[in-house]
């Protein structure tokens, strides 16, 4: 089972991706994500890789189909990407992301709490 990066652009028209398949896993990091954010959104997606292989492989299935899920699953992705982005104010942009990009029917300021907690 393996991990690789590459700079193609995701399907789903995001910055980055996580593809799975059996066990192996690419990140995919899009032209419009900024150089800068780069190392973030690694960090993020190696955290959904993380979880998929402690779902043992049921990530996909969980995120897609479990709101519930897929919420616990971006905030902890969120959480280690703020860490990585060493910055006091990324925590409104992935609250605003996490709000809006997710179909998870939050706030933003709802979503702001969860990453805080």
């Amino acid at each position: 089972m393996g991990l690789k990066v590459k700079f193609k652009e995701p399907k789903m028209g995001r910055a980055a991706e996580l593809i799975t398949f059996l066990g192996f896993g690419e990140i995919r990091i899009g032209k419009r994500a900024p150089k800068a954010r780069h190392h973030q959104l690694i960090v993020h997606e190696k955290r959904h890789w993380q979880q998929y292989k402690r779902t043992y492989w049921f990530h996909p299935l969980l995120y897609k189909f479990s709101k519930k899920y897929r919420q616990a699953a971006e905030v902890e992705a969120y959480k280690a990407e703020m860490l990585a982005a060493d910055s006091e104010m990324f925590i409104y942009d992935a609250a605003r992301w996490l709000a809006r990009d997710y179909n998870l029917g939050i706030t933003q300021a709802e979503a702001k709490v969860l990453l805080e907690s």
